[in-house]
């Protein structure tokens, strides 16, 4: 049977209607509007925060008069700046220095600060 016209392929007739009918048309309403949709509610406000509170002003620390004082000498210059090998630079120093000779100078790059007090020589903190 052909699915398009309805003729039976084993015998040549058509079973249903012929093809050249139109077919059936559903009878046409009016147009409706649709029906009103009912407006979403707005959130309920939350009740307004309290104000807040100022910060309170701390002052910064006051410095000392003379910036520094040694603990020692109570000299009021500042520490000096001093670069020097750490002792793990010492260690790899000597490691390479007996087991791979030509590359001991690695041991020389690897320094440590220190501060150090210009009158008396102690270490700062």
């Amino acid at each position: 049977m052909c699915r398009f016209c309805g003729t039976n392929l084993l015998y040549g007739k058509p079973v249903n209607a012929p093809h050249n009918a139109p077919p059936p048309v559903a009878p046409q309403r009016p147009y409706a509007p649709p029906p009103p949709q009912p407006q979403p509610q707005p959130a309920p406000m939350p009740p307004p925060m309290a104000p807040m509170a100022p910060r309170p002003y701390y002052a910064p620390p006051m410095q000392q008069q003379g910036g520094y004082l040694c603990p020692q000498c109570g000299t009021p210059h500042p520490p000096q700046l001093i670069r020097k090998m750490s002792q793990s630079g010492l260690i790899v120093l000597i490691v390479m220095a007996l087991f791979c000779f030509p590359l001991f100078w690695i041991g020389l790059l690897m320094k440590e600060d220190s501060y150090v007090c210009p009158q008396c020589g102690r270490k700062a903190n």
